[in-house]
C-alpha cells in the first residue's frame, strides 16, 4: 500500500511539473536573467515531454541554480535528445544557450540560439534568445550586428541588450545612440527610453551634451516612472548645474517619486552643501512626505545639535502630519531643552495628534522622570484619547514605576475604556509580575 501511495505521489509530482511547461508567465527583463531566476514559459505546440525529459529538465535547472555549468549543459543535451521535436526542446536550446555562455562557448551558444529561432520561430523564448543573441555577437565577430540592433532594432528588449553590449565594447557609440533616443525629437517609447536611462545609470559621469539631453527631459516629460530615472541617472555628476536641477525638482515637483529620489541623490552624492538645503525642502517643499524625508534626513546629520533647527521646523511647518514627524524627531533628542519643548506641546491644546506624538516621545525615553511625567499627566487629563497615549508611552518602559502604573489604571480607573486599554498594552509583556496580575484579573 506504501509503494502505491508513493507510485501516485510521483505521477502527481511529475504532473505538475508537465503542466509548468505549459504555464504562460512574464518575460524576463534585460540583460536576460540566468534561467534559474527566471519564470517557465509554455514551449512550442507539441508532443508532452516524457517523464524522463521533465526529470532532466528539472535536474538541470537544479545545476543551474548551483551554476554547475558543464553539468547542466550535460543534462540540457540529455532533454534536448530525449524529446527531438517535442515541447521541452525550445525552453532546453535557450537554458543550454545561457549555460554555454556562462563558460565562454560562445560558437557553441550561438548554435544554440540559431537552432532555437531556427526550428521554433514561434517560440514563446524567442524574444530572449534574440537578446541573449547579442550578449553572444560581439564574442563571435559580429560586433556590427550588434551596432546595427542598437539602432534601429523594432524590439525595445533586443534594442536594450544590444546597447548594453555594446556599452561594454564601445561606450562612446552606446552612448551616442542613447542621446538619439532620449533627445527631444525622439519617438522612443516608454520601454525603450527607461531601458536607456538605465544604462545611463551604469555609465557614471555623464559629458555635459548628455545632462543636457536628461535636463531637457526632466523639464518636459510627465511621467514620473522616467522622471526619476532621469533623476538616477544624474547622480554621479556633481557639477552645480545638476545640484541645482535636482534642488527645483524636489522642492518644485507636485509627485513624491521623483522629487525623492532627487533628494536621496542631493543627500548622497552632495553631502557637504545639504544641510542648509534640507532645512529648507523640510519647510518649503511642495510634496509634504518630501519634507517628511528631508526632516529625517537633516535629524540624521544634524545629531544632538538638530534641535533648535528642528523646533524652527516644527513652528513653521503647518500640515499636521510633517509637524508630527519634526516633533518625533526632536524627542529623539534626549535634553532639557527637547523636554521644555515636548511639555510646551502637550499642555499647548493644540492638535490633539501632537500631543499624543509628545507624549510617546517621552514615553521612548524609558527614564524615572519621563514615567512620573506620564503618570502625572495621567491624572490630570481629561482628554480620553491623551489618555490612551500615556498609556501605550508607559508600555515602552520596563521600568517598575510604570508597570505599577498600568495596573493601578487596569485595577481601579473609573473608565472601563481606558481600564480595558491599560490591560491591552500590558497583554505582551514577559514581566513576570505582570504576567500573574492578568491571570488574576481573569478569575474575578
Amino acid at each position: 500500500m506504501r509503494k502505491r501511495c508513493y507510485l501516485i505521489l510521483i505521477l502527481l509530482v511529475l504532473s505538475a511539473l508537465s503542466a509548468l511547461l505549459y504555464a504562460q508567465e512574464a518575460k524576463p527583463a534585460l540583460p536576460a536573467k540566468p534561467p534559474s531566476e527566471q519564470e517557465a514559459k509554455p514551449a512550442s505546440p507539441a508532443k508532452p515531454p516524457s517523464e524522463q525529459a521533465i526529470r532532466a529538465f528539472v535536474e538541470a535547472k537544479e545545476l543551474i541554480s548551483a551554476r554547475e555549468w558543464q553539468k547542466a549543459e550535460n543534462k540540457l543535451n540529455e532533454v534536448i535528445s530525449l524529446q527531438a521535436e517535442g515541447s521541452a526542446v525550445d525552453a532546453a536550446l535557450y537554458y543550454l544557450a545561457f549555460v554555454l555562455k556562462k563558460q565562454n562557448k560562445y560558437r557553441e551558444a550561438e548554435k544554440a540560439i540559431e537552432r532555437l529561432l531556427k526550428e521554433f520561430p514561434q517560440s514563446r523564448w524567442a524574444g530572449d534568445a534574440e537578446t541573449l543573441r547579442m550578449e553572444v555577437a560581439p564574442d563571435v565577430g559580429k560586433e556590427k550586428d550588434v551596432v546595427d540592433a542598437a539602432r534601429r532594432s523594432k524590439n525595445p528588449e533586443v534594442r536594450i541588450a544590444a546597447l548594453q553590449s555594446l556599452l561594454n565594447r564601445d561606450p562612446q557609440a552606446a552612448v551616442a545612440i542613447i542621446a538619439g533616443i532620449l533627445g527631444t525629437d525622439s519617438d522612443a517609447d516608454k520601454q525603450m527610453r527607461l531601458g536607456s536611462l538605465a544604462i545611463l545609470n551604469q555609465v557614471g559621469q555623464l559629458d555635459r551634451r548628455l545632462i543636457s539631453i536628461v535636463a531637457d527631459l526632466l523639464r518636459n516629460e510627465s511621467d514620473v516612472v522616467i522622471r526619476k530615472a532621469a533623476v538616477n541617472a544624474l547622480r554621479h555628476n556633481k557639477e552645480e548645474s545638476v545640484l541645482n536641477l535636482l534642488k527645483d525638482i524636489s522642492m518644485r515637483s507636485d509627485t513624491y517619486e521623483d522629487a525623492s529620489a532627487a533628494l536621496n541623490v542631493i543627500f548622497t552624492q552632495h553631502f557637504s552643501k545639504v544641510r542648509v538645503f534640507l532645512l529648507e525642502a523640510a519647510v518649503t517643499a511642495r510634496n509634504m512626505d518630501v519634507r517628511r524625508d528631508a526632516i529625517s534626513k537633516f535629524a540624521l546629520i544634524g545629531a544632538l545639535k538638530a534641535g533648535p533647527d528642528l523646533l524652527d521646523i516644527y513652528r513653521k511647518n503647518t500640515e499636521t502630519r510633517v509637524k508630527q514627524h519634526a516633533l518625533s524627531k526632536i524627542g529623539m533628542i534626549i535634553s532639557p531643552e527637547t523636554r521644555s519643548i515636548l511639555l510646551e506641546v502637550i499642555h499647548s491644546r493644540e492638535d490633539l495628534e501632537l500631543r499624543k506624538t509628545a507624549v510617546m516621545a517621552f514615553g521612548k525615553w524609558n527614564k524615572i522622570q519621563s514615567i512620573e511625567l506620564l503618570s502625572g499627566l495621567y491624572d490630570q487629563e481629561n482628554e480620553i484619547e491623551l489618555k490612551r497615549a500615556v498609556l501605550s508611552a508607559l508600555a515602552l518602559s520596563d521600568k517598575s514605576e510604570a508597570v505599577n502604573k498600568l495596573m493601578s489604571v487596569a485595577q481601579n480607573d473609573p473608565e472601563i475604556e481606558l481600564r480595558k486599554e491599560a490591560i491591552t498594552q500590558m497583554s505582551n509583556s514577559n514581566n513576570p509580575e505582570v504576567k500573574k496580575f492578568l491571570e488574576r484579573l481573569q478569575k474575578q
